[in-house]
């Protein structure tokens, strides 16, 4: 919606507003109908005015809702779902690493994303990471897939807990000695990577960030600043992977499936944690423990 009082110079062609996307002023006036591609949103109600394509794989979500209502550190991306943007594919992916690597850690899972670009109206790139597949074996993860309309520019995993010998945790697997060994490769995270062109990025259990460039062969690390595993005798830092609980009363419309993922942890954790039989039967105004 225009800001009151806000006027521009008459004949003017500009047809952005709110986050750079294009008005459709024929209607309901300037700036109160906004293109987001997908469905059309209305500023003067924080809403869209139909229900999002992709409501199926955002259950913990209002299908109506603007940014899965984080309008401070998110956009909405083409009325599908919210995106956090970074200036650069290293900079989304160190936030990754912040955000799920001590989870990783605790869970002793891999999690798994596609690093993905947007350009906005401007024609400026930004970055962004699909909300991450958390594997089930400790051992492997499919990422999951970037949104609708975007452009994937990298994949990103986790290598979970260290293993105490039995894998080489803290390297890419697959990965060689020289570049050119690594051109070779054909299977692995190494491979993976060599066969769909993206780049490569991986956290591992004692704190750093890699990444490989599959054009080059090259492998560098990003940084060593992430959540690391004590177990770990490589550890490169003492940033914790501890856990932090969290008392939450229940309102009316939350699931645990919901909460599952707002917190960033599973139904069973939430149920073993406070001792629930049926994840099913919740009530309203009672107090969860939640531990992420």
């Amino acid at each position: 919606m225009v800001t009151v009082g806000r006027t521009r110079v008459a004949g003017s062609q500009y047809r952005y507003g709110f986050q750079n996307q294009e008005k459709d002023d024929e209607i309901k006036g300037s700036g109160n109908s906004i293109n987001y591609k997908y469905r059309m949103h209305d500023p003067r109600l924080g809403r869209f005015l139909s229900i999002d394509p992709m409501y199926k794989e955002y259950p913990f979500y209002s299908p109506y809702a603007f940014s899965g209502n984080r309008v401070i550190d998110a956009v909405e991306l083409e009325g599908l779902q919210p995106g956090i943007l970074f200036g650069t594919p290293d900079a989304a992916a160190t936030n990754y690493g912040t955000f799920y690597g001590d989870n990783s850690l605790r869970a002793n899972q891999e999690y798994g994303s596609t690093i993905y670009k947007v350009v906005n109206s401007k024609g400026v790139a930004q970055y962004a990471y699909s909300t991450a597949n958390i594997g089930t074996t400790g051992e492997t993860v499919s990422v999951s897939s970037a949104p609708k309309g975007t452009t994937p520019v990298a994949d990103i995993h986790t290598h979970a807990a260290y293993t105490f010998g039995k894998y080489l945790d803290n390297v890419f697997s697959g990965a060689h000695p020289t570049s050119a060994a690594n051109l070779s490769e054909t299977s692995y995270d190494i491979g993976d990577n060599n066969r769909t062109g993206l780049a490569g990025y991986l956290v591992t259990p004692n704190g750093s960030l890699q990444k490989y460039d599959p054009s080059t062969g090259n492998i560098s690390t990003v940084n060593n600043n992430n959540p690391s595993d004590v177990n770990d005798p490589l550890r490169l830092n003492t940033v914790s992977s501890a856990a932090t609980a969290t008392s939450y009363t229940i309102k009316s419309g939350d699931t645990l499936n919901s909460l599952a993922k707002r917190f960033d942890t599973t139904v069973s954790a939430i149920s073993t944690e406070n001792k629930i039989s049926d994840p099913n039967k919740i009530q309203a105004g009672s107090t969860l423990t939640i531990t992420n």
